[in-house]
């Protein structure tokens, strides 16, 4: 399993230096029934989109997505790549977005967050110096209509305000305080990312590496 986090790590930090055209999200909504009788997707208080999928198109790589993977307990973060993007169901609490208003340009840096659990719970893309934060977690709706927030979850929220990510007080099914690290893969050190390599290791990581080669 270690292998196969590793891999997920380094399949990541491979975007480094690739050039973004376009974002698009599959959301979810914050609220089942918001001010307008409809499903409410994006509100004031909340400085994120919730999503199930992001999909970032690449000039060499194409369209390659970031979704969620249920890792024994907690949820952790992956990407993957398609040749386009699939058909999705937009009605009642879920649509689809082109999200314009993120930056394109160069990936100028990649930063991969991972728990004390082994998961990735954190990715940050710095396009042309913009920080887009992707984060595992999910809002609840709550009797009262205020929203419970909590990490290492199934959906993804998206950042683009640093500031907002750091006030965001987490709740999480296990009751632990959220703590990120850096992955050894991001600092770079080749002797860490083939530690401890095994048979099943580098099967998987042959497997795996073709999407993004």
């Amino acid at each position: 399993m270690q292998a196969w986090r590793r891999l997920r790590v380094s399949e990541c930090r491979s975007l480094e230096g690739e050039q973004v055209l376009d974002w698009h999200g599959w959301r979810m909504a914050l609220r089942e029934t918001g001010p307008d009788g409809q499903p409410q997707f994006d509100d004031p208080s909340m400085p994120f989109l919730q999503c199930t999928r992001v999909f970032v198109r690449t000039l060499a790589l194409g369209w390659v997505f970031f979704d969620t993977f249920l890792d024994d307990d907690p949820w952790g973060i992956y990407a993957g790549r398609v040749a386009s993007i699939p058909e999705y169901v937009n009605e009642g609490i879920y649509r689809e977005d082109d999200l314009d208003d993120l930056p394109t340009g160069k990936i100028d840096k990649v930063e991969v967050c991972v728990t004390d659990r082994g998961n990735i719970d954190r990715i940050m893309l710095s396009v042309k110096g913009w920080r887009i934060w992707l984060v595992a977690a999910e809002a609840y709706e709550q009797m009262d209509g205020s929203l419970k927030l909590m990490d290492w979850d199934e959906q993804l929220f998206l950042f683009t305000d640093e500031e907002a990510l750091s006030s965001i007080r987490w709740e999480n099914a296990f009751g632990e305080p959220t703590t990120h690290h850096a992955s050894d893969v991001h600092k770079g050190d080749p002797s860490n990312a083939n530690r401890a390599r095994t048979p099943l290791g580098n099967f998987l990581d042959a497997f795996f590496r073709r999407w993004f080669e």
